[in-house]
């Protein structure tokens, strides 16, 4: 083919958020603690979507106003680089306190990831053990193998030629058999609260 039009299809978007399936909860659930499911949900749907909305509306808005009033040429330096996190960072540079608002984007991408990991790293160093109590934890060195672990296909891809196309394509891939997992999830999960209740049906006619 002669252009990119297949991979750059948003139809494949989906495979975005299906391999975020795998962190998302078990993040959202390790900065929940304490607090209803009615909460969390609520909390994950306003902050959560609210903060994308918001930041779509600021600098959508701000680089469209930005590109008709002919103050900057964004489309110019898109087709000049070819690369979205530029074009990002370009916008960014034009707007009043430039490197306070990059320190301030910078710590949120480290807080969210660092807690993201966090969260992996413990949920899969419990399923590292083969009997773990209810309230025991995995010992510290188990989550420092699986958080190198992590990190150490990243690394490589960022150090391979074209490490964000790689990302991408690993992620697409990566997406079909978290598909049939979350398929499998959703169906034990109806299984698991059908037998909940018929055991507490049973145990109020009692």
């Amino acid at each position: 083919r002669t252009n990119n039009f297949p991979q750059d299809w948003t139809i494949y978007y989906w495979a975005y958020w299906m391999v975020w399936c795998i962190a998302a909860p078990f993040f959202i659930g390790n900065i929940s603690r304490g607090r209803t499911i009615r909460q969390t949900v609520l909390g994950g749907y306003i902050f959560g979507v609210g903060s994308t909305i918001v930041s779509f509306i600021v600098l959508g808005n701000y680089s469209l106003g930005m590109q008709a009033t002919g103050q900057a040429d964004f489309i110019k330096i898109y087709e000049e680089s070819g690369d979205l996190y530029d074009l990002i960072l370009s916008i960014i540079d034009t707007m009043p306190a430039s490197n306070f608002i990059l320190v301030v984007v910078v710590l949120c991408m480290i807080a969210f990831y660092a807690t993201s990991f966090d969260s992996i790293a413990y949920t899969a160093a419990c399923y590292s053990y083969k009997n773990l109590g209810e309230d025991e934890m995995p010992h510290k060195a188990i989550e420092l193998l699986w958080c190198l672990l992590l990190i150490a296909l990243p690394i490589g891809l960022v150090f391979s030629e074209s490490s964000m196309s790689n990302i991408q394509s690993v992620s697409i891939i990566s997406a079909f058999p978290i598909g049939i997992i979350m398929i499998i999830m959703i169906w034990s999960f109806f299984k698991d609260a059908k037998a909940y209740r018929r055991e507490l049906s049973d145990n109020e006619s009692r």
